[in-house]
């Protein structure tokens, strides 16, 4: 009867706010014998303990787990907790700083806060960040992912400040076993293909043991967000004329500004004048709610150029040797190589808007007689062009990744002490390649065209001051390039003379080395009458170093806007710098009371942690913990913790970096728009190491009644001071609007009090708080143990992250709580059942993302609150196992994650914080040798 009351119980709890398995279970195949969960060896702490529960929450997932949720890869199935839920993929390459990876960030806090780790050791940064790109590590050897969701900075190191990730590798794997996978989106695109390989065995009687594997995962990418039915709807805000509020929310939201064959936008006489294919001028349809940048409907263009995923090739191989010299040593060697190549084409088209507009003079050789003449009539000099090139290409990006590892190590024991050491040295070597990038400059002097009155030829104006400047003209009104079209299309591409002119290749190469070096002992000197006191203790050193060589075409003056960087996107910057540190740590586990009333145990776990930082000198963190099994099935825990996180090299070094957004200038009102205001990016070396105070309190259950069963939850509560944050140039114009004088600073105006450019450099000047509930729950079953008619073995699991307080605090300025805005739910579960009744197994998952308002920042008179609602995608998993010779086994499977093909609402930020992709086949087999 307990057991229909607990299996009733447990569907109920599934249905309604869902759940995770949080331990290293299999997602195809129930606990066994051989693989209970009280067997794994998962503490969240260096104190190496059989039986010991760590006062720090964690969670852990087995391998086949990923597989079954996601085969795509493990940050996509990552995704799929909660807590892990705004890591990025390695679709998310969209710009020409080429981002592609697969970044974890845990409690949406930053991936630079968050610590991972490979089979407990640090594994180089992709970037100047910090940050660890997961896509590189060997996956085909994972054997389980142990996440610690509390600060854990004193046992760990530097960087944990919202946790860690640790994926562990089954270095004991004897066999061979590989995989081949395809997938296709359920709009015939993004098509993909995975192979791997590994391959261990002992040798040398068994002292000995080696490793291999490799892997190949290939990607086409999605082109537009205008191929899915988001991007087409373009829905956003959008200025609001006249309305109740600045600006309101639209669907059809197109440019006001500019279209493929160009818009005239000033003077008010010609506002409006746009040209067909051929340079004809005719007259341009406004919608809607028109403003100076957007309205809904007319003529204009729907602006969503961004990819909605990038193409990928990836490779990657491992290799493991390692010998025991005897029962007290054993020495190892590893080896890592990965390749991740991001190519696509960049977000939007050439462009020339607002700030980069191009003039057109009276005596333009391209411009129509009928406008010529007008403009005498009126008096007009010149005319202000915005425009989109769709007789140029798009420029096109490369984000090529090279890293390399070596670990060299050992462990053993040392009387009743374990230890271990081992060196590391990795680089990671990126190249980025902006090819087809408009050079602003030669734009500007190219759409100058006048005739020669000694040659009667066309040519820049430039050219009649300096015959050698190679000026190739080009006429910028409708798309004829310099001679009507041949085909009848009424579209012709530039010329090849006009397009070496137009457009150039910016690079940059990026260098970034990490050694590290770590000492580690762990033993129990000495026992109390509640049992062994355990300590570990270590000491590491690390280095981290950059050095970015860039294109010198991309550091050249632009003339428009007379800042390095003359073309439209890239301009990339060199940098380099270096930062070391050394740290020494203790951890305890202190027995204080055993086997009295209402005392099952009580231990402590404490930790303390002294770094000394090359650029800002001594850090001291800690942690303390109790962990109080009141009963066999009921145990508390809570811990606290200060954890620090000195600036990247990226947030220290990084070169000044002059871009273009379009920023709303508040202080003016909210309906003044610059488009192309400057925005300039650069280090800062006076940064200081920001702080972290986490605390964390909850229940764990395990009833003997219900064996199999298990429940936790967690309250937590983070709050990071001297947060380091690049506030955003539109986040600093704002707070300059709502009163923050030093915001306001920030903000740099002409004579005339224009908005038109920001600074906006990392800085010490802001605190971080996340508060929240995290509840845990699985139970696992024979469907015997219920009756004898059924047959087969039964998991319910999932997981459930609730946010009550997610806030940005500034001096000077009302904090907002943004918890329950769109980009920070409230609410998201995800939960999952699994039947397995040999040889088949039957996987179900439902992921929820809550819904949330669009803004709660926004004023009342800026923008209504509107809210949006979730997302409840539908995976599924089934395999059927082959029987091979010699119990080798091939599993057949096929994967549909988003299965009913639920797509992001409207106004949900283009679905960049939910599933984007929509309904995704793969079919695929893997063999276990």
């Amino acid at each position: 009867m307990k057991r229909f009351l607990l299996l009733g119980f447990s569907v109920f709890t599934l249905s309604t706010i869902g759940v995770f398995d949080a331990h290293a279970q299999s997602a195809d195949a129930p606990a066994s014998d051989s693989d209970k969960i009280e067997e794994v060896a998962i503490t969240g702490t260096r104190i190496q303990r059989t039986g010991f529960d760590a006062p720090t929450p964690l969670t852990a997932v087995s391998a086949d787990q990923l597989q079954a949720a996601n085969p795509g890869g493990p940050v996509d199935a990552l995704r799929q907790l909660p807590i892990l839920a705004f890591s990025t993929g390695p679709r998310g390459a969209t710009g020409s700083s080429g981002q592609g990876g697969s970044f974890l960030n845990l409690r949406n806090l930053g991936a630079n806060r968050t610590l991972v780790l490979l089979d407990g050791k640090r594994f180089v940064p992709t970037s100047g960040n910090g940050t660890v790109d997961i896509s590189l590590f060997p996956t085909a050897l994972m054997e389980r992912l142990e996440i610690v969701t509390g600060g854990a900075s004193a046992a760990y190191g530097s960087d944990a400040v919202t946790g860690v990730v640790n994926f562990v590798l089954d270095r004991k794997f004897t066999g061979l076993k590989a995989s081949a996978q395809g997938g296709i989106s359920t709009f015939g695109d993004d098509k993909e293909s995975q192979f791997s390989l590994a391959y261990g065995k002992g040798f040398g009687s068994d002292q000995g043991h080696l490793l291999l594997s490799g892997e190949h995962y290939k990607s086409a990418g999605i082109y537009s967000l205008l191929d899915r039915p988001l991007g087409q709807r373009s829905c956003a805000p959008i200025t609001n004329p006249g309305g109740a509020t600045a600006r309101t929310f639209a669907c059809d939201v197109r440019s006001s500004q500019a279209n493929f064959t160009g818009v005239i936008t000033s003077p008010s006489a010609f506002k409006g004048t746009t040209f067909d294919n051929f340079g004809n001028p005719i007259p341009f349809n406004y919608g809607a709610l028109a403003s100076s940048t957007t309205m809904v409907g007319g003529d204009g263009i729907r602006p969503q150029f961004l990819p909605q995923a990038v193409p990928i090739d990836r490779d990657v191989f491992f290799a493991r040797a390692s010998w025991e010299f005897n029962d007290s040593v054993t020495g190892y060697l590893e080896g890592n190589y990965g390749n991740s190549d991001y190519e696509y084409q960049i977000g939007s088209f050439d462009q020339n808007l607002g700030g980069t507009a191009i003039p057109i003079k009276v005596d333009n050789a391209y411009l129509p007689e009928s406008l010529r003449t007008a403009m005498i009539d009126k008096g007009v000099t010149s005319l202000t062009l915005n425009k989109y090139f769709a007789n140029l290409p798009r420029t096109w990006i490369q984000n090529l990744n090279r890293t390399m590892r070596a670990v060299a190590g050992a462990e053993g024991s040392l009387g009743s002490w374990t230890w271990d050491s081992h060196f590391e040295h990795g680089e990671n070597k990126n190249r980025t390649i902006a090819t087809l990038d408009e050079n602003l400059n030669n734009m500007a002097l190219a759409a100058d065209a006048i005739m020669n009155p000694a040659t009667g030829q066309i040519v820049c104006r430039s050219t009649l001051t300096n015959p050698g400047n190679g000026c190739v003209p080009y006429n910028v009104m409708g798309n004829s390039g310099v001679a009507p079209p041949t085909d009848g299309t009424g579209v012709n591409m530039a010329t090849q003379a006009q397009l070496d002119y137009l457009t150039g290749t910016d690079w940059l190469h990026a260098n970034v080395k990490q050694d590290n070096a770590v000492v580690n002992f762990n033993g129990e000197p000495f026992s109390t009458w509640a049992g062994p006191l355990s300590i570990a203790t270590g000491v590491e050193w690390r280095k981290e170093s950059i050095a970015q060589t860039v294109a010198p075409e991309g550091l050249e003056i632009n003339t428009a806007s007379d800042v390095p960087g003359p073309f439209r996107v890239g301009n990339y910057q060199a940098q380099s710098g270096s930062i070391h540190m050394t740290e020494g740590y203790v951890e305890t586990v202190a027995p204080l009371a055993k086997d009295l009333p209402f005392i099952r145990s009580l231990d402590f776990n404490g930790a303390v942690r002294l770094t000394d930082y090359s650029t800002s000198g001594n850090a001291f963190t800690w942690k303390a913990g109790l962990s109080w099994s009141v009963t066999d099935e009921v145990r508390l825990r809570a811990t606290r913790s200060r954890d620090e996180r000195a600036p990247n090299l990226t947030e220290l070094y990084s070169g000044a970096v002059a871009g273009h957004n379009s920023i709303i200038d508040y202080p003016s009102g909210p309906t003044v728009v610059n488009s192309q205001a400057l925005v300039y990016t650069r280090g800062n070396p006076n940064l200081k190491p920001e702080v972290g105070d986490t605390t964390t309190a909850g229940i764990v259950y395990q009833p003997q009644w219900a064996m199999g069963w298990q429940t936790s939850v967690d309250g937590y509560h983070i709050k990071i001071t001297d947060a380091i944050m690049g506030v955003g140039a539109q986040e600093l114009v704002r707070q300059c609007s709502r009163g923050d004088v030093a915001s306001c600073g920030f903000i740099l105006r002409d004579s005339a009090g224009n908005l038109f450019g920001v600074n906006n450099s990392p800085q010490n000047v802001a605190s971080l708080v996340a508060s929240g509930v995290d509840f845990e729950t699985s139970y696992q079953f024979s469907l015997q143990d219920l009756t004898s008619k059924l047959d087969g073995d039964l998991s319910l699991r999932g997981l459930v992250n609730y946010i009550s307080k997610y806030q940005t605090e500034l001096l000077g300025v009302t904090t907002v709580n943004l918890a329950g805005q769109i980009d920070r739910p409230t609410l998201r579960y995800t939960t999952q059942l699994t039947y397995r009744l040999k040889p088949w197994s039957f996987f179900v998952q439902a992921r929820y993302s809550g819904s949330g308002y669009y803004d709660k920042s926004t004023l009342p008179t800026d923008l209504p609150q509107l809210k949006i609602g979730g997302q409840t995608p539908i995976d599924m998993n089934v395999s059927y196992d082959l029987p091979l010779h010699d119990s080798g086994v091939a599993s057949m499977y096929l994967n549909v994650t988003d299965v009913f093909n639920v797509l992001p609402p409207n106004f949900s930020n283009l679905g960049q914080n939910f599933d984007p992709i929509g309904r995704f086949y793969r079919v695929g087999v893997r063999i276990n040798l």
